[in-house]
């Protein structure tokens, strides 16, 4: 994958299952390990490395530190505004995906430190907690405009949650938009 600076991908390795075997921890395998994976990342042109770490003091004895964001938001759905809108709301197809990918692309351009999507990522998008999201896709004037992925979580009693894994929407129109064709 990389990471979108300057409306340049820059090479990024994404590190994922580090794991050192109970009896040989403390031995600095991990370490060890880390940062020749590290010098041979280098070696082969990543300028950059990312993770989501398990202990903090081991990745930041190798040079990581912590960045980024996790956001969530709550909002009761009768809240939600329906206004009027020219948008069109159709679910995502297979031979939609290279659209919505495009979509995203365009977005995360212009936003220093957004993800370059690999083939890892967009699975992790589409299938968050090893469950299928569904896509629908947001259609305007000038073509495919926005897109999300949500799935729909059985919350206390009868109530249920929309789960949002991805969402981009390239015109503020994206927002105003009538659910009269989900």
């Amino acid at each position: 994958m990389g990471q979108w600076f300057g409306a340049r991908s820059v090479k990024c390795l994404g590190l994922a299952g580090v794991a050192i075997d109970a009896e040989s921890r403390g031995r600095g395998y991990a370490r060890a390990l880390l940062v020749e994976t590290l010098r041979e990342a280098r070696a082969r042109g990543f300028a950059l490395s990312a993770l989501y770490p398990a202990t903090v003091t081991l990745y930041r004895r190798v040079g990581y530190e912590l960045a980024g964001s996790y956001h969530r938001f709550s909002l009761p759905l009768a809240e939600c505004p329906r206004l009027p809108s020219e948008l069109l709301l159709e679910p995502i197809a297979l031979d939609q995906v290279a659209a919505i990918e495009a979509v995203y692309r365009e977005a995360a351009r212009s936003r220093p430190g957004y993800l370059d999507r690999g083939a890892y990522v967009w699975e992790r998008v589409r299938m968050p907690a090893a469950e299928a999201a569904r896509g629908v896709l947001v259609r305007g004037a000038r073509g495919v405009e926005g897109y999300v992925y949500l799935r729909s979580v059985r919350a206390s009693g009868e109530k249920h949650e929309l789960s949002l894994s991805d969402f981009v929407a390239l015109t503020p129109n994206v927002t105003l938009v009538e659910t009269q064709n989900a």
